[in-house]
């Protein structure tokens, strides 16, 4: 089938795109609510947040599925993969040799090619992940469209977006339009419907340079919109995975949904960020994140 919702419907928390051989090497969660059936069963809002550990008699064997903790014998009992274990499978690329201004506390590593990135200042960390106040920016972005797959629908939304940085645009005090520099990270912005299932929107977008946010070139294609934030907070989790697909992403939604449900922190699950670093021609280290923005902040 075609489309974003048949092909990606970012469901934090969807369980059963999964083989059992994914959920078998992949597997995060057990204990007294971690039976995987379960978990096929749950939607985000309810998707299991207990890290319990459970630590096998004999030997570190991988749960078997289809199984209750509570049935677990001497053979297959498992293990249950605390946060920060399960986090650091992966090299994350850091700041430094991604932006020019890296809000961690890093510099900007010399003799490598950086860009812009938004600030941030850190307001918690965590092994799981971080919680950001951006500061306000400008962000140009234009809608993906839903009816084609989630790959066309992408390449589509960067031509146009790319076209508005080289040039195709306007300034109000100059009338010609100007080349604006790249910047990261690519971010995309999904809204999900209340079945926590279904894509009503997705669109993607650029953080503008800061040099740009007083007199931003205006886009001459109406599809680009330019859109003033303020500051926000968002929990962030960050993950070095070597280009990683579609499921990749939900899982690691999932797994910051879980984290967020775990310490009872409010977040806009029906609106899931990605902040992509990385490009598939980066054959090292990669930088991918996604986020919820934060509730009552």
């Amino acid at each position: 089938s075609s489309g974003i919702n048949a092909e990606w419907p970012l469901r934090p928390g969807d369980y059963n795109r999964f083989t059992e051989q994914e959920r078998t090497e992949q597997e995060p969660i057990l204990g007294e609510e971690g039976d995987p059936d379960l978990i096929r069963e749950m939607s985000v809002a309810d998707y299991p947040g207990k890290f319990g550990r459970k630590r096998a008699k004999q030997a570190e064997i991988k749960p078997k599925l289809g199984r209750s903790p509570a049935k677990h014998t001497n053979k297959d009992a498992g293990i249950v993969i605390e946060p920060c274990e399960m986090l650091g499978a992966a090299s994350i690329k850091p700041f430094s040799e991604i932006c020019n201004n890296p809000s961690d506390g890093s510099q900007a590593k010399g003799g490598m090619k950086t860009l812009e990135c938004p600030k941030f200042r850190m307001l918690q960390q965590s092994c799981s992940f971080q919680m950001r106040k951006y500061t306000e920016g400008v962000w140009a972005m234009t809608k993906m469209d839903l009816k084609k797959d989630y790959k066309e629908s992408l390449e589509i939304a960067q031509v146009t977006l790319q076209s508005y940085l080289d040039g195709e645009n306007w300034v109000k005090d100059g009338g010609k339009g100007v080349k604006i520099g790249n910047t990261a990270p690519l971010t995309t912005i999904s809204v999900i419907e209340k079945d926590m299932r279904t894509v009503k929107e997705a669109f993607l977008s650029v953080f503008l340079p800061s040099s740009y946010h007083k007199n931003t070139p205006q886009p001459k294609n109406s599809s680009v919109i330019l859109k003033k934030t303020e500051a926000q907070v968002f929990y962030v989790h960050s993950f070095g995975k070597f280009n990683p697909s579609y499921d990749e992403y939900q899982w690691e939604f999932a797994k910051l949904a879980s984290m967020l449900k775990r310490d009872s922190r409010k977040a806009i699950l029906n609106m899931p960020f990605i902040y992509e670093y990385s490009n598939e021609s980066e054959d090292n280290e990669q930088r991918h994140e996604v986020a919820f923005q934060a509730v009552a902040y």
